[in-house]
């Protein structure tokens, strides 16, 4: 068994439990292109109590530690629990999404991907780097991610002038067109 599998268990049981969640940490930077080593897997979570009490469920514990006065406690003060598979000693830190703007904003921008073969959501690329930054306030959190938009939104242009003519500049032209990219289906 692989590290692999384990998360594509962990990605079945949130499905199957309904909790919304998003991929982040080292797996989301792998699946943006940044490979990091990892010991673990970090996934962010939005549960209601409800949902909170089928995704436990999901987790026997003869197969896996998963305390469930933890992730009550991590629930009700916007923290964090551990999900721990014995036979491989995987753990999965499922971290309860917090409650503040920028964290609102970061979930609202998770992407799908697929991962180890299963289509999962994920972080958005713009947010990968600034997540990881602590002691950082929400206003330099936001320029920055603002930025990163910024470049990570520049589309292909549709129509290019050949490289030797002077309209070659991005910013020297307005006539070219840009193109959104396709809606993702699942």
């Amino acid at each position: 068994m692989t590290v692999d599998d384990f998360f594509q268990r962990l990605i079945e049981a949130l499905e199957r439990a309904e909790v919304p969640y998003m991929v982040t940490g080292s797996y989301a930077s792998s699946a943006h292109g940044t490979p990091r080593a990892t010991n673990d897997i970090d996934i962010i979570i939005a549960p209601t109590d409800a949902q909170l009490w089928e995704l436990m469920r999901e987790f026997p514990s003869y197969r896996y530690y998963a305390d469930e006065e933890d992730a009550f406690e991590a629930l009700a003060h916007r923290s964090q629990f551990n999900v721990v598979d014995f036979a491989t000693s995987w753990k999965a830190d499922l971290i309860v999404k917090k409650d503040r703007e920028f964290s609102e904003v970061e979930f609202s921008r998770r992407r799908p991907h697929v991962i180890a073969g299963k289509a999962v959501y994920v972080v958005s690329a713009e947010d990968i780097l600034p997540q990881n930054w602590s002691g950082i306030s929400w206003e330099n959190q936001n320029a920055t991610t603002a930025v990163a938009r910024r470049r990570s939104t520049i589309a292909p242009l549709t129509e290019s002038p050949p490289p030797s003519s002077p309209s070659s500049n991005p910013h020297c032209s307005s006539s070219r067109t840009r193109h959104s990219a396709p809606a993702l289906r699942w």
